[in-house]
């Protein structure tokens, strides 16, 4: 179809990397969310953000009670009010003041098997903000940077007085402007937890598409040689990898790559995107004839120990495969199969949903005759 061996198996290898990373990202964001990995690890940033992890104060209880009263715009409040006082004088305990603090608990959905409340995965820097200096000056004197920057100077939490402070200043007598700064010192620690995360579900995954291939005996060296030596096998893929490529980039694409999205907007789009593709790939995989699989050739191999290695490293190559991702191999296959108008010179087929047949073009209409008595109509 390619008129080139090397492009159909190359074809053929994306298709099957492609199965294997749906069903390990799958996999994956089902154990990220039962163990509720993001949540742990946002709240990891914040403490090592906030200067928790790396002091320990003398004798230092936890943080006091946040006060979720608040009193009207202008109102007065006698210096003894509670409601006048800070949530954690000192500067330690804030990360779970924080995360307890009713603007970030009560928007926090519940679990779906049990009336508890899950702890938040993803926090925008505004409401970060906004909570933080909530926290630290609380009541109505919040407008005025002065206040802020005499509670955080009293603090004896050095680590997080000595990154406050300096945000507070720049920003000069703007309260606006140092909520701003605190906005961009907040993203900058979460690229770091997200550098975290990632690397941590690479590993995952690495190791579920290991159990997958072993599982499903997925070696890619004998595959590449299957898709090498049989040219019937190369056809028939490719038609099954043509008509998953047609039928992902009319449905599945849309809403997943709209700019102006959100992390997690943007994470809910992909997560719908891949649960699209996946009943693709499962109606392609029934009908496909994979060179995958556990026949009596494949049990064979095991009788010698150096075709036995050869396989696991197949199946390593599989699962480091698999760690690139699911929408990688796809985009790739795309391209690989793009490559034909380039070989053959024909336009690879697309899927347009709303192509109907053109309709027949109407007759002419002949014009009106001009006379000298009017305008005498076409006949």
């Amino acid at each position: 179809m390619f008129n080139s061996h090397v492009l159909e198996v190359v074809a053929g290898l994306c298709f099957i990397f492609f199965l294997v990373s749906v069903f390990v990202s799958a996999v994956n964001e089902w154990v990220s969310a039962a163990l509720a990995l993001r949540a742990s690890d946002l709240e990891l940033g914040l403490k090592n953000l906030l200067g928790e992890d790396v002091a320990s104060p003398p004798n230092a209880g936890p943080a006091e009670p946040i006060n979720t009263a608040r009193p009207a715009a202008g109102s007065p409040l006698p210096p003894s009010s509670p409601l006048s006082k800070p949530a954690s004088p000192t500067g330690f305990g804030m990360a779970a003041a924080l995360l307890n603090h009713p603007m970030i608990q009560n928007t926090n959905p519940v679990k779906v098997l049990s009336k508890k409340i899950t702890a938040p995965a993803y926090l925008e820097a505004s409401t970060f903000a906004s909570v933080l200096v909530d926290l630290i000056v609380p009541g109505p004197n919040q407008q005025a940077i002065a206040p802020l920057r005499a509670a955080v100077a009293s603090m004896t939490n050095v680590d997080l007085r000595n990154s406050l402070l300096p945000l507070i200043d720049r920003a000069g007598d703007s309260m606006d402007r140092a909520r701003k700064n605190i906005e961009v010192w907040y993203d900058h620690a979460m690229e770091r937890v997200s550098g975290r995360y990632k690397r941590r579900a690479q590993a995952i995954m690495f190791l579920l598409g290991l159990f997958f291939a072993a599982g499903l005996n997925v070696d890619t060296i004998t595959a590449t040689s299957h898709l090498w030596n049989d040219p019937v096998l190369r056809e028939h893929m490719l038609k099954q990898e043509q008509s998953i490529s047609a039928a992902g980039a009319a449905v599945c694409d849309n809403g997943a790559s709209q700019p102006g999205l959100n992390s997690a907007d943007a994470e809910a789009a992909q997560r719908k995107k891949l649960d699209c593709t996946a009943k693709l790939v499962a109606d392609a995989y029934s009908a496909a004839a994979l060179p995958i699989g556990w026949s009596e050739d494949a049990r064979h191999l095991w009788t010698n120990p150096w075709t036995a290695l050869r396989s696991i490293l197949g199946w390593m190559i599989t699962a480091l495969a698999a760690c690139l991702g699911a929408p990688f191999w796809f985009d790739l296959l795309n391209k690989t199969l793009g490559m034909n108008s380039r070989l053959t010179g024909a336009k690879p087929a697309k899927s347009d949903p709303d192509s109907s047949p053109a309709a027949p073009s109407p007759a002419p209409v002949p014009s009106p005759t001009v006379t000298t008595q009017g305008v005498k109509a076409p006949s």
